[in-house]
């Protein structure tokens, strides 16, 4: 069996709790044919850092990720430091061999981005970038069934993922502000559904959109600044799609949504019949076909028919720190398989390019054309 030792970058946060989580429970994935060793958490505190390392199961910690990288004995670097610092370190540890897994986004610069994912293309590591929910069994459901034509051409999709953090949480710390590597609701919460859509129906054409910053929002200015503040990025964003498919798409992103607790939902209507999807109810699918007979038609719950992620029992549910695991269970076995992965970098830079995209398209107010990007990979 591989022995795989790894090294968790930015570590302290709240991320590195989740990935922490994560790494002590891949292992007990089936097929996965590695030995995960919990090897350095790094922090730029080196206090938070080996406190953290203590409370999460880490071997030793270290407040210097340039020596971790260097370390031969690494095989890992997953990175969950701000988004700012995504490209310096993962093209340091693609160049030293390492295989990289980097949380979202993979960058907030769009030509950064793709330089990334050219380098990872080149570096011949197993790269992945954590969009985590598409690992949700019943998406993953979601997506045979697209692809096996059950419910027919894709001729519309939605989705949103709104939360109401914008109300309560006191300080959003480094994600208030562009300069320290916040990318507001459109590239916070926005790029889950657009990978989530990607996945489901394909790459996207061009977009058109809205957004709102709120900068004065604790002022109880609630419409657009007169003035905004280029380093608040926005709270809220609303876009229209067009796939390549053909199929249209429209998607809302908000940080200031009340009652919502992390709520996303996907819902797709095809030729042959519609599915919905709701995190909050992320065990079940809703599902529609058009040659239902009239007295029986509408929507069926579906309870997850699969069996559990780490027990032979459908039905006993699924979490957070499930798809964390689950993600991270596929990277490894791309480590192990010594194939290619996804989401990978190159994924990751077509939904920053989106991402950007929506925002030129919310200051033109025009459409914008998604110049590149592939197919989104299962």
């Amino acid at each position: 069996m591989k022995e795989l030792r790894v090294a968790l970058i930015g570590g302290a946060g709240f991320m590195g709790k989740a990935h922490s989580l994560a790494y002590a429970h891949a292992g007990f994935l089936d097929g996965l044919d590695a030995r995960l060793v919990r090897e350095v958490l790094v922090d730029v505190d080196a206090d938070a850092a080996a406190k953290a390392a203590a409370q999460l199961g880490w071997n030793r910690s270290s407040d210097n990720w340039r020596d971790v990288i260097a370390d031969p004995a690494i095989d890992i670097v997953d990175i969950v430091t701000p988004p700012q610092m995504h490209a310096e370190i993962a093209s340091a540890a693609m160049a030293a061999g390492k295989h990289v897994f980097c949380e979202k986004p993979i960058t907030n610069d769009g030509q950064e981005a793709a330089e990334l994912a050219i380098a990872a293309a080149a570096s011949g590591v197993v790269n992945q970038v954590g969009f985590n929910y598409r690992f949700t069994p019943m998406l993953t459901h979601a997506k045979s069934m697209l692809t096996a034509g059950d419910l027919g051409r894709p001729l519309q999709l939605r989705a949103s993922y709104l939360a109401d953090g914008g109300f309560w949480v006191p300080d959003f710390g480094w994600r208030k502000k562009r300069s320290t590597g916040g990318s507001g609701a459109t590239g916070d919460l926005g790029s889950h559904v657009i990978d989530m859509a990607l996945f489901l129906c394909g790459r996207i054409k061009r977009v058109v959109a809205l957004d709102r910053s709120y900068a004065k929002a604790s002022e109880g200015n609630w419409g657009p600044d007169e003035v905004p503040d280029a380093d608040v990025p926005d709270g809220g964003a609303m876009w229209i799609a067009e796939f390549a498919n053909g199929a249209m798409g429209s998607f809302s992103a908000s940080f200031y949504a009340a009652g919502r607790a992390n709520a996303i939902r996907m819902e797709v209507d095809g030729s042959k019949g519609a599915l919905q999807f709701d995190w909050n109810k992320n065990n079940e699918i809703q599902l529609a076909f058009v040659d239902d007979p009239m007295d029986k038609a509408g929507f069926r719950h579906v309870i997850a028919g699969e069996p559990s992620l780490w027990y032979p029992i459908p039905g006993l549910g699924y979490g957070y720190v499930d798809g964390s695991a689950a993600q991270l269970a596929s990277f490894v076995r791309a480590i192990v398989a010594g194939t290619p992965t996804a989401p990978d970098f190159s994924d990751a830079a077509h939904v920053q390019e989106i991402v950007e995209a929506v925002a030129r398209s919310a200051q033109t107010g025009g459409w914008i054309d998604i110049a590149s990007g592939s197919e989104a990979k299962a």
